[in-house]
């Protein structure tokens, strides 16, 4: 499981029990901003982020206050999520 990638676990997950919507929006969202900063020298000249010329995480500059607290919002909505589905309880 080390070698595969979040998505194709989020599916693996979802096939024993759907994971709520909201959930799977921010792994997605949160998976995104990774790839294009992990694997883009210069993830601002990626096509999504042309126009704005920044990278953008729902709607704002992640590099940004707005951009970071929905960053840090979207990481404790799907960790909270998580925990409680493995433990049966919140952190």
């Amino acid at each position: 499981m080390e070698e595969t990638f979040l998505l194709k676990k989020l599916s693996l997950v979802n096939v024993k029990r759907k994971v709520p919507e909201q959930v799977d929006k921010a792994i997605h969202r949160i998976n995104d901003v990774r790839n294009d900063l992990a694997h883009g020298f210069f993830p601002e000249e990626r096509r999504r982020y042309r126009k704005q010329r920044k990278v953008m995480y729902a709607g704002d500059d992640i590099f940004s206050k707005d951009g970071l607290e929905k960053f840090n919002k979207d990481v404790v909505l799907v960790a909270d999520y998580l925990h409680r589905r493995a433990f049966g309880k919140r952190r």
